[in-house]
Protein backbone atom coordinates (compact mmCIF):
# COMPACT_ATOMS: atom_id res chain seq x y z
CA UNK A 1 0.00 0.00 0.00
CA UNK A 2 1.06 3.53 -0.69
CA UNK A 3 1.55 5.37 1.93
CA UNK A 4 -0.52 8.58 1.67
CA UNK A 5 0.41 11.77 3.34
CA UNK A 6 -2.47 13.21 5.44
CA UNK A 7 -3.37 16.92 5.66
CA UNK A 8 -4.69 18.78 8.11
CA UNK A 9 -6.57 21.32 7.19
CA UNK A 10 -7.36 24.75 9.56
CA UNK A 11 -5.93 27.98 10.04
CA UNK A 12 -2.68 29.14 10.97
CA UNK A 13 -1.74 31.15 14.04
CA UNK A 14 -1.52 34.29 11.70
CA UNK A 15 -4.25 33.84 9.92
CA UNK A 16 -6.49 33.48 13.16
CA UNK A 17 -4.52 36.71 14.94
CA UNK A 18 -5.17 38.92 11.67
CA UNK A 19 -8.95 37.89 11.10
CA UNK A 20 -9.09 38.83 14.94
CA UNK A 21 -7.63 42.42 14.40
CA UNK A 22 -9.98 43.20 11.51
CA UNK A 23 -13.06 42.24 13.53
CA UNK A 24 -11.85 44.49 16.09
CA UNK A 25 -11.21 47.04 14.04
CA UNK A 26 -14.98 46.50 12.57
CA UNK A 27 -16.56 46.03 15.63
CA UNK A 28 -14.60 49.38 17.37
CA UNK A 29 -15.92 51.21 14.00
CA UNK A 30 -19.39 50.29 14.37
CA UNK A 31 -19.35 50.94 18.27
CA UNK A 32 -18.31 54.31 17.14
CA UNK A 33 -20.58 55.17 14.66
CA UNK A 34 -23.60 54.08 17.58
CA UNK A 35 -22.11 56.31 19.73
CA UNK A 36 -22.36 59.22 18.07
CA UNK A 37 -25.79 58.16 16.85
CA UNK A 38 -26.76 58.27 20.40
CA UNK A 39 -24.78 61.13 21.69
CA UNK A 40 -26.50 63.14 18.32
CA UNK A 41 -29.90 61.92 19.53
CA UNK A 42 -29.33 63.12 23.28
CA UNK A 43 -28.01 66.31 21.88
CA UNK A 44 -31.45 66.65 20.17
CA UNK A 45 -33.75 65.91 23.21
CA UNK A 46 -31.35 68.31 25.00
CA UNK A 47 -31.93 70.73 23.10
CA UNK A 48 -35.59 70.05 22.49
CA UNK A 49 -36.30 70.72 25.87
CA UNK A 50 -34.39 73.75 26.13
CA UNK A 51 -36.47 75.31 23.45
CA UNK A 52 -39.67 74.26 25.03
CA UNK A 53 -38.58 75.26 28.65
CA UNK A 54 -37.77 78.61 26.96
CA UNK A 55 -41.17 79.06 25.23
CA UNK A 56 -43.03 77.84 28.31
CA UNK A 57 -41.09 80.36 30.18
CA UNK A 58 -41.93 83.24 28.19
CA UNK A 59 -45.16 82.31 27.06
CA UNK A 60 -46.28 82.47 30.87
CA UNK A 61 -44.48 85.63 31.23
CA UNK A 62 -46.38 87.18 28.49
CA UNK A 63 -50.14 85.57 29.66
CA UNK A 64 -49.52 86.76 33.14
CA UNK A 65 -48.21 90.28 32.27
CA UNK A 66 -50.90 91.09 29.82
CA UNK A 67 -53.41 91.70 32.79
CA UNK A 68 -50.74 93.89 34.57
CA UNK A 69 -52.40 97.38 35.74
CA UNK A 70 -49.17 98.83 36.81
CA UNK A 71 -45.43 97.28 36.93
CA UNK A 72 -41.81 98.39 37.70
CA UNK A 73 -38.16 96.96 37.15
CA UNK A 74 -35.91 95.89 39.95
CA UNK A 75 -32.91 94.48 40.46
CA UNK A 76 -30.87 95.72 37.10
CA UNK A 77 -34.09 95.08 35.19
CA UNK A 78 -33.59 91.45 35.59
CA UNK A 79 -37.08 91.40 37.74
CA UNK A 80 -40.14 92.69 37.07
CA UNK A 81 -42.90 93.15 39.55
CA UNK A 82 -46.59 93.68 38.57
CA UNK A 83 -49.98 94.04 39.87
CA UNK A 84 -53.32 92.62 38.70
CA UNK A 85 -56.80 94.07 38.91
CA UNK A 86 -58.73 92.84 41.83
CA UNK A 87 -55.58 91.23 43.18
CA UNK A 88 -54.10 92.71 46.46
CA UNK A 89 -50.56 90.51 46.15
CA UNK A 90 -47.79 91.83 44.71
CA UNK A 91 -46.15 89.36 41.72
CA UNK A 92 -43.09 89.22 40.31
CA UNK A 93 -40.91 86.88 37.65
CA UNK A 94 -37.10 86.51 38.56
CA UNK A 95 -34.40 84.01 37.88
CA UNK A 96 -33.50 82.46 41.06
CA UNK A 97 -29.76 80.27 39.89
CA UNK A 98 -30.55 78.70 36.50
CA UNK A 99 -34.64 78.84 36.97
CA UNK A 100 -37.44 81.13 36.07
CA UNK A 101 -39.59 81.83 39.06
CA UNK A 102 -43.20 83.52 39.75
CA UNK A 103 -43.55 84.74 43.03
CA UNK A 104 -46.43 86.69 44.92
CA UNK A 105 -46.89 88.42 48.26
CA UNK A 106 -49.57 89.13 49.79
CA UNK A 107 -50.47 92.68 51.16
CA UNK A 108 -50.90 90.96 54.48
CA UNK A 109 -48.53 87.65 56.04
CA UNK A 110 -50.46 84.84 54.45
CA UNK A 111 -50.91 83.56 50.64
CA UNK A 112 -46.79 83.54 49.58
CA UNK A 113 -47.01 81.73 46.38
CA UNK A 114 -43.76 80.70 44.72
CA UNK A 115 -43.67 78.58 40.99
CA UNK A 116 -40.72 77.18 39.02
CA UNK A 117 -41.70 78.02 35.68
CA UNK A 118 -39.06 77.06 33.21
CA UNK A 119 -35.60 75.48 34.35
CA UNK A 120 -31.99 76.02 32.23
CA UNK A 121 -32.90 80.08 31.93
CA UNK A 122 -29.70 81.46 31.95
CA UNK A 123 -30.23 85.14 31.43
CA UNK A 124 -33.50 87.37 32.02
CA UNK A 125 -33.84 90.81 31.40
CA UNK A 126 -36.52 93.36 31.32
CA UNK A 127 -37.13 97.16 28.88
CA UNK A 128 -39.65 99.32 29.18
CA UNK A 129 -40.73 102.47 26.71
CA UNK A 130 -43.80 103.91 27.84
CA UNK A 131 -46.32 101.26 28.74
CA UNK A 132 -44.63 98.39 26.00
CA UNK A 133 -42.42 95.88 27.99
CA UNK A 134 -39.87 93.91 25.92
CA UNK A 135 -38.66 90.62 27.47
CA UNK A 136 -34.96 89.11 26.70
CA UNK A 137 -34.69 85.33 27.57
CA UNK A 138 -31.52 83.22 27.13
CA UNK A 139 -31.95 79.30 27.86
CA UNK A 140 -29.21 76.50 27.49
CA UNK A 141 -25.46 76.81 27.39
CA UNK A 142 -22.76 76.91 24.39
CA UNK A 143 -23.84 75.89 21.15
CA UNK A 144 -26.93 74.25 22.81
CA UNK A 145 -28.31 78.06 23.78
CA UNK A 146 -31.01 80.11 22.37
CA UNK A 147 -32.04 84.13 23.15
CA UNK A 148 -36.25 85.02 22.48
CA UNK A 149 -37.34 88.08 22.41
CA UNK A 150 -40.66 89.36 22.53
CA UNK A 151 -42.83 92.43 24.31
CA UNK A 152 -46.11 92.48 25.56
CA UNK A 153 -48.34 95.93 26.10
CA UNK A 154 -50.59 95.29 29.23
CA UNK A 155 -54.02 95.73 28.94
CA UNK A 156 -54.72 97.43 31.76
CA UNK A 157 -52.26 100.07 31.66
CA UNK A 158 -53.27 103.22 30.58
CA UNK A 159 -50.34 105.52 32.43
CA UNK A 160 -46.75 105.14 32.65
CA UNK A 161 -45.69 102.48 34.71
CA UNK A 162 -44.59 102.82 38.14
CA UNK A 163 -40.71 102.66 38.73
Amino acid sequence: MPKTETTEKGFTLIEVIVTLALLGLVLTALYSFYLFGLQSWQRGIDQTEMQQSARIALDTMIRELQKAEEFSLHNENSEIRFHIPGDSRTMRFRLLNDELVWESYPSGSIGYFHNKVALGIKELSFATRGNLIAITLTAGTGECSMRLFSSIRPRNTYSQPLE
